[in-house]
């Protein structure tokens, strides 16, 4: 983080802009003093523009927030502009959930065009539902945005909100419960491994609220992946939830600047070297200011090529449009049961035959995460290392021999998978890959999956999003399958407690894009 003098910043705060239907939406205006600004950045802060840091233990303040705000319009000679979107801090109206952003994003990018206190290009920011926002201003106000940074763009319906690939998120809950009043509301009070285990229908009560629309809520008016129309900066990391969305995104802009880093949600804000319980270091420190200074500085140029901070190589690597890729395939086989990393299961070359088979136990579900506050808390350290799950008998494990030579995979990992299940109701199937390490160390946990398979059905494709990852010689590819990862994801309320699971080999294969050298 630079050195920066924020007390030499004009501010005007509360000032207000009328959104097409009257409603006023209240804003946050940074200067730096004693001179014109070179442009104008609007941020969209929906957890308030009136915060001084960031939610959580980090240092580096949130996009959008009062010191954040400070901090860029010193840095670059830039007006900023914070907003609160409506319904939420000061902004007038009611706040439902990707319903008016769009409408209101263009009004305000449109009154700040003239405004006195603006001058320059107009550039758009955010991050998480902000990026929403940012993006329908880029896309709807025809001439008037130059450029946009974009952290974590959640996609549209079924990437992120409300949950991913026709399976509902679970923790999603505790950000509805966040965003239930004008200003964050307290989280620590909740037993949620109490809430989120209960019928979707029942969490909102057990919170205190009345109703919050959670059980029926579709995030119907998020936006996809529609191209971006002007130059784009999109930062995600690898274990971040919307890096599917930003690839993807990234993929359809033509002008788009690409940064994945070894990152999960909350450190792709807020930069760190220790991710996962793992030391990626220092180069691998992002400061999202600095890429934000040096956007504003290159208005006009051509957007430059993307970057992903390669896993196993640990280090950052240029990302072609289109990496030359081949097809890796990996098929499970299991002569004598794929119970724990004790028992056969195997990943091979060839096609494999026979099935294999547990039973799911809801009242004992397979844990995403060794405690429940690190898979809730925006601001936990998130483990990377699998290995607390190798003694359950719930979880299929697949393991492939050692490689000789390294393989590069970059891309999206897709499991194509053909099981069934005992259930009357819709199965949720989980798969995830990691690269096991030699020698006994930890495994490194690279991809996760969901699907729903309605009952008497067996075929699924789980797309367990992309990875930049090097498998060095020595090492070995792992894929876990499962029926639960509590409490990130979990059967349906009509789903009985115990279910038998089978997964038949000779059709299921796991592809991973491997870039050729």
């Amino acid at each position: 983080m630079r050195t920066l003098d924020e007390h030499g910043v004009d501010v005007r705060f509360d000032a207000g802009i009328t959104a097409p239907d009257g409603r006023r939406l209240s804003v946050n205006m940074f200067r730096a003093a004693g001179a014109e600004p070179s442009a104008t950045v609007v941020v969209w802060a929906p957890l308030g523009n009136g915060r001084l840091s960031a939610l959580g233990p980090s240092p580096v303040p949130s996009l959008g927030s009062t010191r954040h705000c400070r901090r860029l319009a010193a840095a670059a000679g830039v007006t900023v502009v914070s907003v609160d979107v409506r319904g939420r801090g000061d902004s007038d109206g009611e706040f439902v959930p990707f319903v008016h952003e769009a409408a209101d994003a263009v009004a305000v990018v449109a009154a700040l065009a003239g405004h006195p206190w603006c001058g320059g290009p107009i550039v758009v920011m955010g991050q998480g539902y902000g990026a929403v926002c940012a993006l329908a201003a880029a896309r709807d106000a025809a001439g008037l945005v130059a450029a946009a940074f974009l952290i974590s763009p959640p996609g549209g319906p079924g990437d992120v909100f409300p949950g991913r690939d026709g399976v509902r998120r679970a923790d999603l809950l505790v950000w509805r419960h966040l965003m239930a009043g004008r200003h964050p509301l307290p989280t620590r009070f909740a037993d949620w491994a109490d809430v989120l285990t209960r019928p979707w229908k029942d969490q909102e009560h057990a919170l205190g609220h009345g109703s919050l629309g959670w059980a029926e809520f579709t995030a119907a008016g998020l936006p996809g992946s529609v191209p971006v129309p002007v130059p784009v900066t999109i930062l995600t990391g690898w274990w971040d939830p919307a890096c599917r969305p930003s690839w993807e995104l990234a993929r359809n802009s033509p002008h788009a600047e690409l940064l994945v880093g070894p990152w999960t949600a909350y450190t792709t804000r807020h930069p760190a070297q220790h991710v996962g319980g793992l030391d990626w270091g220092p180069g691998s420190v992002v400061d999202p200011l600095e890429l934000q200074v040096d956007l504003l500085g290159r208005l006009g140029e051509p957007a430059r090529g993307g970057r992903v901070f390669v896993t196993g190589d640990n280090a950052w690597n240029d990302l072609p449009r289109t990496p030359p890729a081949l097809n890796w395939a990996l098929h499970p086989s299991a002569p004598h049961g794929a119970w724990t990393t004790a028992g056969s299961g195997h990943l091979g070359d060839t096609a494999g035959t026979g099935a294999a088979e547990f039973t799911s136990d809801g009242a004992d579900p397979v844990p995403a995460q060794p405690d429940l506050g690190l898979a809730v808390s925006a601001g936990a350290p998130a483990q990377l290392d699998l290995t607390f799950l190798d003694g359950r008998h719930d979880v299929l494990v697949y393991t492939s021999t050692a490689l000789t030579t390294p393989r590069l995979v970059v891309g999206e990992l897709l499991l194509e998978l053909d099981a069934e299940s005992d259930s009357p109701a819709d199965g949720l199937w989980v798969a995830s890959v990691e690269d096991v390490f030699p020698g006994g160390a930890p495994s490194l946990h690279l991809a996760l999956g969901v699907a729903s398979v309605r009952p008497g059905e067996r075929k699924a494709v789980l797309r367990l999003g992309p990875i930049g990852h090097r498998f060095l010689p020595g090492h070995r590819v792992r894929l876990r399958v499962a029926a639960t990862c509590a409490p990130l994801y979990r059967p349906a309320d009509d789903a009985p407690v115990r279910e038998r699971r089978r997964v038949h080999h000779e059709n299921t294969v796991l592809r991973l894009p491997e870039v050729l050298p």
